[in-house]
């Protein structure tokens, strides 16, 4: 009487093992074979993607940028490119000073315009093969390229005084000029700007960098000893800048010079 019921326990569980054993076939078949599909449309999607990738190719080796095409480019950047027919003119006026002086200036003050905005698109296309760091320099430099070059043509021609009143003209053109018409042009559209705070402070720390590099040496210039000299007297005031106070204030400026290239 108790050794049927055992067998028939035994038998019950070699039967429920048997049947986990074909489930778990069952599941690892059916693994494989979604691992088989997994992997062939991942293939596949792979071989589409490379076909894609050269399909593109073959069109990018299609278009060929010939120096034409890029004349044609920049031509077409901007409606102000047709302003550039007064850089020829301009020249024919100063070597031919038949339409004179005023003519000559009005021509060349046009021509600045479109060579300038030249430079920004110049610069622009070029920042995207050189990264973000040397493409912002190079931009920069571009934009104050109308700037340097007066600069230094003053400094040849000994313009000193014209130099200085070039620089805190252009100094306070982008201290209060550029970001109030920037305030504007974008309060016109939204009604919550969002600054970039690294590069807005670190444009208005170069410049008040260029303001205390004009102020320092005039400071020093106004700070220096007169001289006490009675209004009845008849003697004459000592010399103001002599040799040695003229060979400090060059050592400053030219600390200051270095100082200004190297930010």
């Amino acid at each position: 009487m108790d050794s049927l019921p055992h067998s028939r326990m035994s038998t019950s569980i070699m039967d429920l093992e048997e049947g986990s054993k074909e489930e778990d076939n069952k599941e690892e078949g059916n693994k494989e074979e979604g691992k088989k599909e997994e992997g062939f449309f991942y293939h596949a999607h792979s071989l589409k993607q490379f076909a894609e990738a050269v399909s593109n190719r073959n069109k990018q080796r299609e278009v060929r940028f010939t120096i034409a095409r890029s004349i044609r480019g920049i031509i077409a950047s901007s409606p102000m490119n047709v302003l550039l027919l007064c850089v020829p003119l301009a020249w024919f006026s100063h070597f031919h000073p038949v339409w004179g002086h005023t003519v000559t200036y009005s021509l060349c003050f046009t021509s600045i315009i479109p060579l300038e905005r030249m430079f920004d698109w110049g610069g622009e296309q070029m920042a995207y093969y050189l990264g973000e760091e040397l493409g912002d320099l190079l931009i920069i430099t571009l934009n104050n390229a109308v700037e340097a070059t007066l600069a230094f043509i003053l400094l040849a021609h000994c313009e000193l005084r014209l130099l200085q009143s070039t620089i805190v003209g252009v100094i306070i053109l982008h201290l209060l000029l550029v970001p109030g018409m920037s305030f504007l042009a974008g309060g016109m559209q939204s009604w919550q700007q969002g600054l970039m705070e690294h590069t807005t402070e670190l444009n208005h720390s170069l410049l008040m960098l260029g303001v205390l590099s004009i102020m320092l040496p005039t400071a020093l210039f106004a700070a220096l000893d007169r001289g006490a000299v009675d209004s009845g007297s008849q003697q004459f005031s000592p010399a103001l800048v002599n040799d040695r106070t003229r060979g400090q204030i060059l050592i400053m400026s030219r600390g200051l010079s270095i100082l200004l290239i190297i930010m």
